[in-house]
């Protein structure tokens, strides 16, 4: 999602994002904690991933970290199983 132009609604993603817990995927990229001016598309990672129904399921949350301050925000979400580190940011 994080390449789209045009914002996708943060119902919109949780929807989505919970839908694919109910399939029971291994692991699903929930989005990223990186600088909204450099992706604006994932401003609102925090309001998806404190909404995803993970309680009932096996699927493993990771959402992609940028720096220091990504990964320091990301560790506080009980949700997310993986940080995926992007090494050209």
């Amino acid at each position: 999602m994080q390449g789209w132009k045009n914002f996708i609604p943060t119902e919109k993603k949780i929807e989505y994002i919970n839908s694919l817990l109910n399939v029971g995927f291994d692991t699903i990229d929930a989005g990223s904690f990186v600088s909204s001016r450099a992706i604006p598309q994932m401003a609102d990672t925090k309001d998806v991933i404190r909404n995803l129904k993970t309680g009932m399921n096996r699927s493993k949350i990771l959402v992609i970290i940028a720096n220091v301050r990504g990964a320091e925000e990301a560790v506080g979400y009980k949700e997310i199983t993986y940080l995926g580190i992007n090494k050209e940011s």
